[in-house]
């Protein structure tokens, strides 16, 4: 899902969910906009034909990413300007939200992105992956954490990302395919 907001007769494309290879702020829907990413990532939009495209007249919006100036686009997702509604989202959700083979069903994730603290510029990322903690600044990752448990998992949400969970909310992956289960040492 993406948001396109419109200010001053300008619109942009707004972006919050699709992870540490998305754009970090808004980029004008301009054909041909390239913007700075998590350095040295960039990120690019164009209106073009998609090969899949049956009616030659049709366009879309392409998201694409670059990992360095060197590299090739690799083309993330596609869109077009076509509002939807609650009840829309609600039907495209329910299959990544509800399948055992969703992705989404079967990872915990968590993302933010780390800002430099001299200058403001984001700088990179950090992730939750399941059973890891991992900082991506520019081209280099580094594991910080591993976790065993779902007691560790729930301080690495505090500690890495601020988000705290409430009793009853550490309670609700209980017995899904997600918790992560201590296991007792020798």
């Amino acid at each position: 899902m993406v948001n396109l907001v419109t200010v001053d007769g300008q619109t942009f494309l707004v972006d919050v969910g699709f992870g540490s290879n998305g754009p970090v702020h808004p980029i004008l829907l301009e054909s041909g906009s390239i913007i700075s990413n998590i350095a040295p990532r960039r990120a690019r939009l164009d209106f073009k034909k998609l090969a899949q495209h049956t009616n030659p007249s049709q366009r879309a919006w392409v998201y694409s990413s670059q990992e360095n100036p060197d590299a090739e686009w690799k083309e993330m997702y596609s869109f077009v300007e076509i509002e939807f509604f609650p009840e829309d989202f609600m039907v495209m959700n329910l299959s990544t939200m509800s399948r055992p083979q969703s992705y989404f069903v079967k990872t915990v994730l968590a993302m933010r992105t780390l800002l430099n603290t001299e200058t403001g510029e984001t700088e990179g990322v950090m992730i939750l992956h399941g059973d890891y903690i991992k900082r991506k600044i520019g081209d280099q990752s580094e594991i910080l954490e591993r976790l065993e448990s779902e007691e560790q998992r729930v301080q690495a949400l505090a500690k890495y990302f601020q988000i705290f969970l409430k009793a009853e909310e550490q309670k609700a992956i209980r017995g899904l395919a997600t918790e992560l289960k201590s296991t007792p040492g020798p």
